[in-house]
Formats: C-alpha cells, structure tokens, sequence
C-alpha cells in the first residue's frame, strides 16, 4: 500500500489519465481479502482505517479517470 501510494503520488499530475492505477488497486483490495482476520481490536482498527484508506483512493483515483475522460483531450501531455 506504501508502494502504491509513492507509486500515486509520482505518477498523478494533470496530463496523465492513471488507467494503470485502478487496476493495481483492485489487486490490493484482493489481497488485504485474503489475508488472515485480525486477532485483535487493534489490528482490527487498524485494518478498518487501511482498507477505508483504499476507498479513499478508489474514489480519488475514479473522480481522476472521470476528468481524464472528459476533458483528457484538453490536457497537456506529457
């Protein structure tokens, strides 16, 4: 998620429509599914507020796909 996040930040400017990123992004969210349940209220607080931060960037990333999509041709490109 770090990773991604670095990956978010270094890619996302206004000439780049970030298709790459949602698909990446599924692919977390599966695998933050198939890890083991948190054992604890702890790690159960701490898995609620990563995978809310994951929502957070779908929703970030598709309000950027949205824009690229309708005004993607009056973009500078890089």
């Amino acid at each position: 998620l770090s990773k991604f996040t670095g990956r978010l930040a270094y890619e996302y400017d206004e000439g780049n429509d970030v298709l790459t990123l949602p698909e990446r992004l599924k692919e977390i969210q599966e695998d933050f599914r198939d890890t083991e349940l948190p054992k604890s209220r702890i790690e159960f607080e701490n898995r609620a507020a990563l995978i809310q931060y994951l929502n957070d960037l779908n929703e970030f990333i598709a309000i950027k796909v949205r824009f690229s999509e309708k005004y993607g041709d009056q973009m500078p490109s890089n």
